[in-house]
């Protein structure tokens, strides 16, 4: 039998960072590193550089045509390292945004806690990705997600327009289209923001916990 025991994540940890002065300090000058400190809209890129699989280059090219698209103050976050930074690299300057994208390197515990706190959107463009936990993270720090249907967790958690939106892989035109709907509309960042919050609340650690308990004892009374 196989039994589908969810990933969790901490829901009270956003909330009790998120109050600290000092981490709030942090997240205004990582903002500030992209042009964001005080406006403008942040989105942000978790995981192992490796285009074959998790294709950042098609979230760089999507957040290249909004910033040709838009007025509004755009930074771009990227946090992780991997066998294609060197590529990626290459990729921001001929796209004229290096201005605009931070490339963080390795980040430790309280580093992606800043990270979160500093970013408005997360993109995850990868090729294919089973259960990528970093959706239900972003989600669990009010974060909305665009994110590829091929993605586990996009897939199950996503609600087109509601906390996020689902887009095709490899067409960085598409995610494109979705990132302008949060820059062009302040309102509909705020609703999805809380509704991101509110997917996360439906799978609380103590779920999953009752889940792996509930199997435990069907397991312990088949046994004897």
């Amino acid at each position: 039998k196989i039994v589908d025991l969810q990933f969790s994540v901490n829901l009270d940890h956003p909330i009790i960072i998120s109050q600290s002065p000092v981490m709030g300090h942090r997240s205004r000058a990582l903002r500030k590193t992209v042009g964001c400190e005080r406006s403008g809209l942040i989105f942000g890129i978790s995981g192992t550089l490796d285009l074959s699989k998790k294709a950042q280059d098609i979230g760089l090219k999507a957040f290249a045509a909004c910033c040709e698209k838009s007025s509004k103050h755009l930074g771009l976050l990227i946090a992780g390292t991997g066998q294609d930074l060197g590529q990626l690299k290459n990729l921001v300057d001929e796209l004229g945004i290096i201005d605009q994208v931070k490339f963080l390197g390795w980040q430790e515990p309280e580093e992606m806690d800043v990270f979160h706190m500093s970013c408005d959107v997360l993109l995850h463009p990868a090729n294919y990705d089973p259960f990528p936990v970093v959706i239900i993270e972003a989600m669990s720090w009010s974060i909305p997600v665009i994110g590829t249907s091929t993605s586990g967790t996009v897939e199950e958690r996503v609600v087109d327009g509601i906390n996020g939106f689902a887009v095709s892989p490899g067409d960085f035109e598409n995610m494109s289209e979705s990132m302008l709907r949060f820059i062009n509309s302040p309102k509909l960042l705020k609703s999805a923001s809380l509704a991101a919050r509110h997917t996360a609340e439906i799978w609380p650690m103590a779920r999953s916990v009752e889940v792996v308990k509930s199997e435990m004892s069907k397991l312990i009374k088949y046994s004897a």
